[in-house]
């Protein structure tokens, strides 16, 4: 990556934070999944944005669902997790990867491609930062695939978005952590990084594998190195009242309607 289009960040979401307010006003529209990221619908409802759903099938986003919610919202972005998706642990494949950067590319849309999950992955694709360089703000960050604690986010943004990006990083805090960079640095530049994200991957298969087998013939959505599932809830159960027997017994999880941006889902 060209180092004059790169910005780092206090993580991924703070990436996102500054990119937002750097391309959005009150009353914008975007786009994304009709189940995704909790993240990005709390940001858009802080700044005032209509976050709207697009639907998807097994294979992820559907690109003639994309069209019409363009054609319907005239949206200012989309916003997409296309590796190990979150939290439907969906990665988009390279046929649906290009059908959908067409749209984007007819549109004239711009993507912000949270791809933090990427490193996890066994063999990674084309991101849409390599497909639509110049359509596409890529973000990734050091705390899903290394350790959590160390809040290093990175945005390749197309030149023309990068001083407003900036400007936003410098109106939260000035600039990052020089200590949490001194550190990433090492990590990086000494090869224990790329160790510790082979060790996190092996991890994340065997708890992977674990599940698998406690689940037996449940419904569960998985990529065999994700850190989470999306589970079909056999009926008669509920999300809200799963998740608090969940709760009473010990185990922590978050129902669907955390994640989703329509009722019916």
């Amino acid at each position: 990556a060209p180092a004059q289009r790169l910005l780092i960040t206090e993580g991924a979401q703070h990436g996102l934070a500054c990119i937002l307010r750097a391309m959005t006003t009150r009353g914008d529209t975007l786009l994304a999944d009709a189940v995704t990221y909790q993240g990005i619908n709390a940001l858009c409802r802080t700044l005032g944005l209509n976050l709207v759903g697009v639907d998807g099938d097994a294979e992820g986003m559907l690109p003639e669902a994309l069209e019409r919610a363009c054609a319907l919202h005239a949206p200012k972005a989309l916003f997409l997790v296309p590796s190990i998706h979150n939290p439907t642990a969906i990665t988009l494949g390279l046929k649906r990867r290009r059908a959908l950067a067409e749209v984007i590319e007819r549109q004239g849309l711009l993507l912000i491609e949270d791809d933090v999950y990427r490193p996890l992955l066994d063999d990674s694709l084309p991101s849409f930062a390599q497909l639509l360089p110049a359509r596409t703000i890529h973000v990734t960050a050091l705390s899903k695939c290394i350790a959590p604690g160390l809040r290093m986010g990175f945005v390749l943004a197309p030149e023309q978005w990068v001083a407003d990006i900036s400007a936003t990083l410098r109106i939260d805090c000035w600039s990052i952590s020089p200590l949490s960079a001194l550190v990433a640095t090492r990590l990086i530049e000494g090869g224990q990084a790329g160790a510790m994200v082979v060790a996190q991957r092996e991890e994340l298969r065997a708890r992977q594998a674990l599940l698998r087998e406690q689940f037996g013939d449940l419904q569960v959505q998985a990529s065999a190195t994700a850190p989470h599932v999306w589970l079909h809830l056999p009926e008669p159960w509920r999300a809200s009242s799963f998740a608090q027997t969940c709760q009473e017994h010990g185990v922590g999880l978050l129902p669907g309607v955390a994640f989703t941006l329509r009722q019916e889902h």
